[in-house]
C-alpha cells in the first residue's frame, strides 16, 4: 500500500502495489508526512510522461483552440508527489461570453440537425473516449491523488457510461408526439445556451453529465 501519515493515523489505500516497499522516499509534505515507494515514484512518472495534454493553455471555443482573453494560469499538482506536472489558463468572464456568442450563432443549425446527427456523434464521442480511457484514467489519478485502481474502476468509466446512457435515452426519445387526445403535436425543442460550472471531483463525470445532453438534445 501506498500509505500518507496524516496526524500519526495510517489510513491505507487500495492494493497498487506489494505490501513490502524496501525503499521508500519519506518527507514533509503540505498535510504532513508523506511515505511513497521510490519504485512507484519512478514508475508513475514514466507513465505520466508517456501521455500527452495539448492545449492547456488554450480553450476549444467556436470550432477551435484558441488562447485565453483574460488567462490566469493555475499550476496542476501531482498530489503523491507535491510536484507541479504542468500549468492550465483559466479563463475569466469575457472568455464564457465569447463561448456563449459561439454557441449562440450554431444554436440554429445545430436545433434542425436530424437525430441520426446527433446519434452519430455521440457515438463518435464513445469510440474516442474509450480509445484513450487508461490516459483519462492516469490524468485523473496524477490530478487529484486517487489510486489508479479507483480511476480505471470508477472515475474514468463515468465518461463513457454517461455518454453511453444519453445515447440511449437519445433513441430511445420522440421530440414530435401526439398530444394525449391526438388533436394536436408535441414538439420538444432546445432550450439554448447554458454555461455550465462544474466540481473538481469528479471531473469526468461532472463534465460530461453536463455536456452529452446538450448536443443530444440540439443545443
Amino acid at each position: 500500500h501506498v500509505v500518507p501519515v496524516l496526524r500519526d493515523r495510517r489510513l491505507p489505500l487500495p492494493d497498487v502495489l506489494p505490501r513490502r516497499h524496501p525503499g521508500s522516499v519519506v518527507r514533509q509534505g503540505r498535510t504532513g508526512l508523506r511515505s511513497a515507494p521510490a519504485e512507484l515514484l519512478r514508475v508513475r512518472s514514466d507513465l505520466v510522461a508517456g501521455f500527452s495534454v495539448a492545449h492547456l493553455d488554450q480553450h476549444y471555443v467556436d470550432g477551435a483552440w484558441i488562447g485565453a482573453i483574460e488567462p490566469t494560469p493555475f499550476e496542476v499538482v501531482d498530489p503523491a508527489t507535491e510536484q507541479v506536472i504542468d500549468t492550465i489558463a483559466l479563463g475569466g468572464p469575457r472568455d464564457a461570453a465569447r463561448a456563449i456568442a459561439a454557441a449562440r450563432r450554431a444554436r440554429d443549425d445545430w436545433a434542425r440537425s436530424p437525430v441520426a446527427e446527433r446519434i452519430d456523434l455521440l457515438q463518435r464521442a464513445i469510440d474516442g473516449y474509450l480509445a484513450r480511457r487508461e490516459e483519462f484514467a492516469w490524468a485523473m489519478t496524477t490530478e487529484m491523488g486517487v489510486p489508479i485502481t479507483y480511476s480505471r474502476d470508477l472515475q474514468a468509466p463515468c465518461g463513457d457510461g454517461h455518454l453511453q446512457a444519453t445515447l440511449d435515452a437519445l433513441r430511445a426519445h420522440d421530440f414530435e408526439r401526439p398530444s394525449a387526445r391526438g388533436a394536436s403535436t408535441l414538439v420538444d425543442e432546445a432550450v439554448g445556451v447554458c454555461a455550465l460550472i462544474t466540481p473538481w471531483n469528479w471531473p469526468v463525470n461532472q463534465v460530461v453529465v453536463k455536456v452529452a445532453p446538450a448536443p443530444a438534445a440540439g443545443r
